[in-house]
């Protein structure tokens, strides 16, 4: 199999774009958390941050304190709910087996991340997620201990689960910090601490939306080469959506080159119901280069 990882991947595409679809609704196993449930956990958190904000230049340090409790509460839950933690448990024991030689140790530890998965659609390119998924465990079948790495990668990459957890380590840090502030009746350090807090609560709600335009910019662009207009366009909008998000709360850094690819993915759907022949490659590329910006983000 080694060598043919594009064949493979063109093989399983529309099956995996089929379950990735069903990811992006909101599918999750019976009894688990949904992304419904973890972008409610996240909306009170940010809540809970910005009345922390909007007191802190207060009389009562406490209550600012209460404020910052609760968006801690929050986003404990919400590192609970999505199974962050497991999920890179799983994609890291799956990589040490792998380079151990032990092929279905390793494609256990997939099959334990995929069911993870669901529940973090809003935070991952799902289609992505779901190709690296299925060509590890055929690499699993045939042996391919090369290939079953690059579609770890793959996989991984999907998700970038080192990136969601680096914003709720930051988030829960702030709180604490701006917590200490607040019992010092410091105003100044506890401010700085929740702007800190904000920030990465924001950058947990960029990931989200660069993951989910991107995915959605993929779609466009298949449908739009299979002459698919109207479906095409409607994806396309969804992706212009979810990037105007992403703008407007960018880092500085990416922030320009964001707005770039944007316009220019704008002017591909103002004309796709009537698009140019190379219109299906552009919205390609621009995906590689929106995927580019988000393998960037910190």
């Amino acid at each position: 199999m080694t060598g043919s990882m594009t064949s493979v991947t063109d093989r399983f595409a529309r099956v995996a774009l089929a379950c990735a679809l069903s990811c992006a609704a909101g599918l999750a196993p019976i009894g688990a958390a949904t992304p419904a449930d973890l972008g409610k956990l996240l909306e009170r958190a940010e809540s809970a941050a910005d009345r922390s904000a909007d007191t802190v230049h207060g009389r009562d340090p406490g209550r600012v304190s209460r404020f910052l409790q609760r968006a801690d509460q929050e986003i404990v839950r919400f590192g609970e709910a999505s199974r962050l933690e497991e999920l890179q448990a799983a994609l890291a024991r799956a990589r040490q087996e792998a380079d151990a030689g032990r092929l279905e140790s390793a494609g256990q530890a997939v099959r334990e991340a995929r069911q993870i998965l669901p529940v973090l659609s809003d935070y991952s390119v799902t289609r992505q997620a779901e190709v690296g998924g299925r060509l590890a465990l055929l690499a699993v079948e045939g042996g391919d201990g090369k290939t079953f790495i690059e579609a770890l990668d793959t996989l991984e990459g999907a998700v970038l689960p080192g990136t969601l957890q680096a914003h709720l380590r930051g988030a829960r840090e702030a709180v604490a910090r701006g917590r200490k502030a607040m019992a010092r009746r410091d105003t100044k350090g506890g401010a700085s601490a929740i702007a800190d807090l904000q920030g990465s609560l924001r950058g947990l709600r960029y990931a989200g939306a660069l993951s989910r335009a991107l995915f959605t910019l993929q779609v466009g662009s298949e449908l739009l080469r299979d002459a698919a207009l109207l479906a095409a366009k409607d994806q396309v909008r969804q992706a212009l959506r979810d990037l105007k998000l992403a703008v407007a709360i960018a880092p500085e850094s990416q922030r320009e080159a964001l707005e770039e690819v944007r316009s220019r993915i704008f002017e591909v759907w103002r004309r796709m119901t009537r698009p140019e022949d190379e219109d299906a490659g552009r919205l390609q590329t621009l995906g590689e280069e929106l995927a580019a910006i988000r393998a960037r983000q910190t």
